[in-house]
């Protein structure tokens, strides 16, 4: 189901969001019962710096970062950036409504969090932002989190293994054990 801004939801299970994203043959969907969930996923190999798309995506602070980085670094850095971007404004419940340019991260490898277009922060600690690389059927995918923490505490009769078949929890962690952190 979805909710009048366009969100997703599980009906009967208020306790749980839910965010979804997929690209090519990639299905990803996240799952929190501690606030607000985005993710996002991109094909690590996508050409963006090239078309120019920079300009859309990133704030002026962003757009001097990668243009200092060698040619070779700019596309990854900008997927990146764009999944970020699409994971936070998923779970604010913006999607591309949000300006892209109006709010930007840090440089991969610091920690990482949402700034102003000046390049200052602009969130606290409620949010978590990682980036990971999923490899899948010989495709590297970029996929990035953003998650609220609205300080609900943990939920103990949402757990995996508890709300997903026997099956289904062994598919989901073979298909993760092929995931490592980005960077």
């Amino acid at each position: 189901m979805y909710g009048p801004t366009g969100r997703p939801y599980l009906r009967g299970c208020d306790q749980i969001d839910i965010s979804l994203s997929h690209t090519d043959d990639l299905l990803l969907v996240g799952l929190t019962t501690r606030g607000l969930i985005g993710v996002d996923a991109e094909r690590s190999d996508r050409r963006i710096y090239s078309r120019g798309l920079d300009r859309q995506i990133c704030t002026p602070h962003e757009r001097l970062t990668v243009s200092r980085l060698p040619l070779a670094e700019r596309d990854p850095s900008l997927v990146r950036l764009w999944t970020l971007k699409e994971a936070y404004s998923k779970a604010i419940g913006q999607g591309l409504q949000f300006r892209f340019t109006e709010f930007g991260f840090g440089a991969d490898g610091r920690p990482t969090q949402v700034h102003r277009p000046d390049g200052t922060p602009g969130t606290g600690d409620e949010w978590t932002f990682c980036t990971y690389v999923l490899g899948s059927d010989g495709l590297e995918f970029c996929v990035s989190t953003a998650v609220y923490d609205a300080g609900l505490g943990r939920t103990l009769d949402a757990e995996i293994t508890t709300m997903l078949d026997a099956d289904a929890v062994a598919a989901l962690n073979e298909a993760l054990s092929g995931v490592r952190p980005h960077g």
